[in-house]
């Protein structure tokens, strides 16, 4: 039952999981509760899009679930060990796993030969995975450089979070500074990737959605 309702609801209860695992990691770091939330809900996430994207071929569900179990080990691994190249490695396998899952969402959504609202959700989760990916590279560059970044404490996840959709939307408080030619450039290049995925990807799919919806009013 719950299967097949994950099934129907695909990219809305993708969604729904990621906006729980940022509202998890907020409440565990404002209170220090437990790093639990990790284990779970990567499995969630990797256990949606196995649902999603059941009747494709293997080979995607392994490109999938191996770099969720890589994450899931390095996150094991982390609570016995902290040198700063395993730190920095294991955020930049978080990330190859954040973006293999943005691309599959996009995969996925475009695959759909009828545009719904659940459907918009999957881009809409993309996006989430975009500002994700772009936040493990802040990450492991704090961890290799001290320095890349005023005010992004080292191994702080939710302000790498912040910073990162911040950045993605062209916001920018300016409370976070990345200094240095790389760090200034992974956030040039998330602003550039954030406005772009909303004027062409976001648009076309919301596009192809209300020319669906108004062909079947007639």
């Amino acid at each position: 039952m719950m299967v097949r309702l994950i099934e129907r609801y695909r990219f809305l209860v993708l969604f729904i999981i990621l906006l729980c695992f940022f509202v998890i990691k907020a409440v565990d770091s404002e209170f220090n509760i437990t790093e639990l939330a990790d284990y779970f809900l990567l499995s969630l996430m990797a256990f949606s899009l196995l649902v999603i994207g059941k009747k494709k071929k293997s080979f995607f569900l392994v490109l999938i679930s191996i770099p969720a179990i890589v994450e899931l080990f390095l996150i094991y691994m982390s609570l016995y060990t902290s040198p700063e190249g395993v730190i920095a490695f294991k955020y930049g396998v978080a990330s190859v796993y954040t973006l293999t899952m943005a691309v599959f969402c996009l995969y996925y959504t475009f695959k759909d030969k009828h545009i719904d609202i659940t459907t918009l959700f999957g881009s809409l989760s993309a996006y989430l995975f975009i500002g994700l990916t772009f936040a493990y590279l802040y990450l492991a560059l704090a961890s290799l450089n001290p320095n890349a970044f005023t005010g992004l404490a080292p191994n702080n996840e939710n302000q790498a979070f912040y910073f990162s959709f911040i950045a993605m939307t062209t916001v920018g408080f300016g409370d976070i500074i990345p200094h240095g030619p790389i760090a200034q450039l992974i956030s040039w290049l998330e602003a550039f990737t954030g406005q772009v995925y909303i004027a062409i990807i976001l648009s076309q799919l919301v596009g192809r959605y209300i020319a669906e919806h108004l062909k079947d009013k007639r």
